[in-house]
């Protein structure tokens, strides 16, 4: 009897440890789908600052084209 539950708690041992492991995974998972997404996002906000600059200069361009006429 004693054998059957050293191995019994050995199995449910092992099978925490599996869930831990694959709860671990799915976390790391997630986190890299965050960090995917938020390099994602940072791309997009550059390229809009970069395109409001360039409006911004070629406003500037119209506006001395405007008070010099």
């Amino acid at each position: 009897m004693d054998m059957w539950l050293c191995m019994r708690q050995a199995i449910n041992a092992a099978e925490h440890a599996k869930k831990a492991y694959e709860d671990g995974r799915t976390k790391v998972a997630e986190v890299d789908k965050a960090l995917k997404d938020q390099a994602h996002l940072v791309k997009g906000m550059q390229a809009a600052e970069r395109q409001v600059k360039a409006y911004e200069a070629k406003l500037a361009e119209m506006t001395e084209a405007l008070e010099g006429a």
